[in-house]
């Protein structure tokens, strides 16, 4: 089954996925951009909660080195009134020990519970992770559920609209994938990433030509990018372009010579020469 290759991986390191909140971290009170959590979120005086779990910034930082004791810290936070912010440990932690789905669900009930409250920037960073968790889980219906309600806050923006392709595609709705990539593509003239994603779209619905016009556009903006070689690979042969997709899955090859971009060019190069 085609699905529009993801640029991005839910289960990457802690680390990265707290990164992912950045944006919406910026737009918090002052005393979260500085690692500290107002008065409100701190754990009570002489209630016990551990010093190493008083801010969001320590208890990120436990998140890479011990997963783990980052969930049970931020856990404990949480009940001695950390909040959202420990909540959104949590759920970074529970993503890093490879619990996708209960994470998505908690960033889910988190924004839920935070929306009339917590800046727009954050309640759409909470939501577009939960999406990319619930993908990552294989689980596009939720998904979709997540970026509906990111979209609410941020209509147009062409990020959530190319997770909401990615999310289509794995239901095979490949023409509202195509929608919500044109429409990503006119907030995002020319971005590679999302020219690459609309010719997999393109191709699936059988717009070959298409498909082959967006991916030499990508080509042209990133000339190294190996999923537009692919791309156009695949839509050369077939448009019955032989010799020219033999060039294109050759460069593929040639960038990612032990990837899986590489590895799927490899692949098609093989079965269009197996063909005759």
């Amino acid at each position: 089954m085609r699905h529009i290759t993801r640029r991005r991986r839910a289960a990457a390191p802690a680390a990265a996925l707290a990164a992912a909140l950045a944006a919406g971290l910026a737009a918090a009170p002052a005393a979260w951009a500085e690692g500290r959590a107002p008065a409100s979120a701190q754990a009570p005086a002489g209630q016990g909660a551990p010093a190493r779990v008083r801010d969001y910034a320590a208890c990120v930082a436990l998140l890479d080195a011990d997963p783990a004791a980052a969930r049970e810290a931020a856990a404990e936070w949480r009940r001695f009134g950390g909040g959202a912010q420990a909540g959104i440990c949590e759920a970074l932690a529970l993503s890093a020990l490879g619990a996708q789905a209960t994470a998505a669900r908690l960033l889910d009930q988190l924004a839920a519970e935070e929306a009339g409250s917590a800046p727009p920037e954050r309640l759409r960073a909470m939501r577009a992770l939960a999406a990319d968790l619930w993908l990552a889980a294989r689980r596009p219906e939720q998904a979709l559920a997540s970026l509906a309600a990111a979209l609410d806050v941020a209509p147009g923006d062409p990020a959530l609209l190319a997770a909401r392709a990615q999310a289509r595609a794995m239901t095979q709705d490949w023409a509202g994938a195509r929608a919500d990539l044109d429409a990503a593509l006119r907030a995002a003239p020319g971005a590679p990433a999302l020219l690459v994603a609309r010719a997999q779209a393109r191709a699936a619905l059988g717009d070959a030509a298409g498909a082959l016009a967006d991916a030499e556009a990508a080509l042209a903006a990133a000339p190294e990018d190996t999923q537009a070689w692919l791309e156009a690979g695949r839509a050369l042969e077939a448009l019955g372009r032989r010799d020219a997709a033999r060039e294109r899955y050759l460069g593929a090859i040639a960038r990612d010579r032990q990837g899986p971009t590489g590895a799927a060019a490899r692949r098609a190069l093989q079965l269009m020469e197996a063909g005759g």
